[in-house]
């Protein structure tokens, strides 16, 4: 992702990106072997600006698990110490 080829000859591997763009981090579940090989990319490409999004799980708030519908999933959520938004956004 680094190297330059012009004319079939590698000219450089010191190229970097303008951005990278982060998407679904999701910090509360977050693999740290995903995030060793992210922060490789940034040592490797050195993008002048980075993007984010996702970054939150929501799963205090997801529309999908409702009251009774998943009620396994919410009880997980609760042993996870994610069922409230302002626990969920202090991890």
């Amino acid at each position: 992702m680094n190297v330059v080829i012009e004319g079939g000859e590698v000219v450089s591997t010191e190229a970097h990106v303008d951005a990278i763009t982060w998407g679904d981090l999701h910090s509360t579940n977050a693999q740290p072997e995903v995030v060793e090989a992210s922060l490789g990319m940034l040592d490797t490409l050195h993008p002048t600006y980075q993007f984010l999004h996702d970054i939150m799980e929501g799963a205090s708030i997801n529309r999908h698990v409702r009251k009774h519908k998943a009620i396994h999933e919410k009880f997980t959520t609760w042993l996870r110490g994610l069922n409230r938004v302002a626990a969920e956004l202090s991890k």
